[in-house]
């Protein structure tokens, strides 16, 4: 799309800046953060644009590339910057990058904050947002309450079941094998990861980080 675009002249600059974010959140999924940025290069996070629809994708993409490149603190900041402007229809879906981040920045107590709060607004909100509820909780407790955390990754694993959402899939299996490996259960761990086999196959190395918010387990996780 991004080089059609070029080809034919086009000015749309907001459907580009859309092209843009979708090109490189791909390639940071697979792995390639040298093209994640490359795709994004030049694109200027103007506030002028922050009440545009979509254009949220293009601030969290670059948070993202900012957190695997552990400039947390950046990222953290872009990931708020989204959500304090996000509806409370999505309040669990870009709660997530800043749990993530506090997670990164190894700030349980932040995360726990987070997750309770999303969890409780998630109570009375869509399917989807209730099992994102749920991944909150999971990795927010996944350290200091492992057993509890196994329960609402499991959750939130069902509730994702009846979505599209392989990403976040992948995600709360991730979860799941990193609060097990935290109990020493290994083998349930390995077991975990095929819950989430279809968003797990074609995800490479960084996007196992950025799922895993950085966390000290995600390489041995990705092992099993």
């Amino acid at each position: 799309a991004k080089e059609e675009y070029q080809r034919r002249g086009l000015r749309e600059q907001l459907r580009n800046f859309s092209a843009a974010a979708t090109l490189s959140y791909s390639l940071l999924l697979l792995g390639d953060l040298e093209g994640a940025a490359s795709a994004l290069k030049g694109l200027k996070l103007s506030a002028d644009y922050d009440e545009v629809p979509g254009f949220e994708a293009v601030v969290s993409t670059k948070a993202d590339i900012a957190l695997l490149q552990g400039h947390h603190d950046e990222a953290l900041e872009l990931y708020t910057r989204n959500h304090d402007r996000a509806p409370i229809e999505a309040y669990c879906f870009t709660a997530l990058d800043i749990l993530c981040a506090h997670v990164s920045k190894n700030e349980w107590d932040e995360a726990i904050r987070v997750a309770e709060m999303g969890f409780a607004i998630s109570r009375s909100s869509t399917a989807f947002e209730s099992a994102l509820g749920e991944l909150l909780m999971g990795i927010a407790l996944s350290e200091a309450k492992p057993v509890l955390a196994e329960s609402h990754l499991l959750s939130a694993i069902d509730g994702l079941n009846c979505t599209t959402s392989e990403v976040h899939h992948a995600q709360a299996a991730i979860w799941l094998a990193i609060a097990r490996l935290n109990m020493n259960r290994r083998k349930d761990a390995a077991s975990a990861l095929r819950l989430g086999a279809n968003g797990l196959i074609e995800l490479g190395e960084l996007g196992w980080q950025l799922l895993g918010g950085c966390h000290r387990r995600v390489e041995e996780a990705r092992s099993l």
